[in-house]
């Protein structure tokens, strides 16, 4: 993966995908009431499992950026 147009691609994919696929399950299978909440705050959880994903193994390195100790 020596392209930086190839991990940036995939680096969209591992952050955007899991938020559009929680969205649109919360909307086929919940409720109104019960997709207002709980489908934001777990699309946000798994974006930024993703993003700490395609860090670790696309860029290879650690994820400084939601680090508590680094800030």
């Amino acid at each position: 993966m020596a392209l930086p147009i190839v991990r940036t691609a995939l680096g969209i994919v591992a952050v955007a995908a899991p938020g559009f696929l929680t969205l649109w399950l919360a909307h086929a299978m919940l409720g109104k009431s019960m997709r207002a909440m709980s489908s934001q705050v777990l699309s946000a959880a798994l974006g930024v499992t993703g993003y700490c994903f395609s860090v670790r193994r696309i860029e290879m390195r650690l994820v400084s950026e939601l680090s508590l100790i680094a800030a």
